[in-house]
């Protein structure tokens, strides 16, 4: 049954948005921050003679214009027409395919700003003659995009690619009673130590922010104004797993963070460098079995918290 002119058609009927097929004009020996593949295609009887992509581009991006200028002189004219301005690309396109494949075109973009957190941006196809005629769609960058993978705040940012954090168990038969020591002050030197209680976990973009409440200071260098009872954020990509409980307190050290948070305090970027550990309640302690490893965690935070790499 045939779409009346006069009747609205549905976005998944009037264009379909997908990544698929594409045509790309190579660029030799230039590498970008992101490449963008847009694919259009009219799915309804009315083609129209001209549609326009609105698109709106991730924080801190530009378009490669030159790039943008060959889809449009190369012999296949990809695009009829393009405009960039203040964060936006237009794409002008001919009268579209109404086939299974859709008519897609790739270009490159450059991050010229550090953008922390990147922030979903959305793409709107138009018929350029009737424009109450449109689809849209939401996108992100792609999750392992080094774009996502940088803390930023103002003009320092700090890259979060490294290797996934690991838990370290207090009662695995690896653990003896100098590998926290070891790790302090041999392996990583770390900045800080702290005995934190996890409060929560918000998810924002591709990190993980766990709030926590500082219950120990045993060692600290940047984070001079951190007290007893101050929270503080420490973070970790969404793509790394880590089970770590809210309500449940933790031995953490590690490097300082280069970054601060929404309240001008130090944040911390969890990573391989750092240590995470479950301290263990009270109960689970009292285990015959598990006593000397609870032991030999608890003296080495009372010793540390005193004597830090000089033990």
């Amino acid at each position: 049954m045939e779409t009346r002119r006069d009747e609205p058609m549905s976005q998944i009927e009037w264009f379909d948005i997908r990544n698929r097929r594409k045509r790309e004009v190579p660029v030799p020996g230039k590498t970008e921050s992101l490449r963008y593949k847009v694919c259009v295609r009219s799915a309804g009887p009315n083609i129209p003679k001209m549609s326009l992509v609105d698109l709106s581009l991730l924080s801190g991006l530009e378009p490669d214009t030159d790039e943008l200028e060959q889809l449009v002189k190369s012999a296949d004219k990809y695009i009829d027409h393009f405009e960039y301005k203040e964060g936006k690309v237009l794409l002008y396109f001919g009268e579209l395919s109404n086939g299974s494949e859709p008519d897609c075109v790739s270009f490159g973009a450059k991050q010229i700003n550090p953008m922390g957190l990147v922030q979903p941006a959305n793409a709107i196809i138009y018929d350029f003659y009737n424009p109450g005629r449109k689809c849209s769609v939401f996108y992100n960058a792609p999750k392992q995009s080094a774009m996502l993978s940088k803390l930023c705040h103002a003009e320092v940012c700090q890259c979060a690619e490294g290797p996934c954090p690991q838990r370290r168990m207090t009662f695995n038969k690896a653990m003896a009673a100098d590998t926290r020591e070891s790790f302090a002050c041999y392996h990583s030197i770390v900045d800080y130590a702290y005995h934190v209680k996890i409060l929560g976990m918000t998810q924002k973009n591709a990190f993980d922010y766990y709030q926590t409440e500082i219950q120990r200071i045993l060692n600290v260098a940047g984070d001079e104004t951190i007290q007893i009872g101050d929270l503080r954020q420490f973070l970790k990509r969404s793509s790394c797993e880590l089970k770590v409980e809210a309500g449940k307190e933790y031995l953490l050290m590690g490097k300082d963070g280069q970054t601060i948070d929404c309240n001008n305090k130090m944040q911390y970027f969890l990573d391989s460098r750092t240590w995470i550990e479950e301290i263990p309640d009270g109960n689970t302690c009292k285990a015959t079995t598990r006593r000397k490893a609870c032991a030999d965690l608890r003296d080495f935070m009372n010793v540390y918290e005193i004597n830090k790499c000089s033990i």
